[in-house]
């Protein structure tokens, strides 16, 4: 489980909580370092609720990639893995292995 996610979650909560409340104080008409303090309280806490609300989602997904994996999984290509090998899709003769009909950059 990869923890990037859940801090870019966190990370949005934060700064739409701190931006709001930045919003809210001067709306309401408060001093500059009341604004900040509040802001930065209300920050933290967001962040933290953000990376709780984070994880979760990450766990949901990645339970959800994992069970359709398992029920999905990717088929073999049992013709090359036996070593036999690849027929030309226009003429239908054999090609040797690697090559393909894609015309060549130049």
């Amino acid at each position: 489980m990869q923890a990037i996610p859940a801090r870019v979650i966190a990370t949005c909560f934060a700064f739409a909580c701190f931006a709001g409340s930045v919003a809210v104080g001067v709306y309401s008409g408060n001093n500059g370092l009341s604004i900040m303090v509040s802001s930065m309280i209300a920050m933290f806490a967001a962040y933290m609720v953000g990376l709780i609300i984070g994880a979760i989602a990450q766990r949901g997904v990645d339970e959800h990639i994992r069970r359709h994996k398992e029920a999905n999984p990717i088929p073999k290509d049992t013709a090359f893995s036996r070593g036999a090998k690849a027929q030309d899709e226009d003429t239908g003769l054999d090609a040797p292995r690697g090559a393909s009909n894609a015309i060549p950059p130049g």
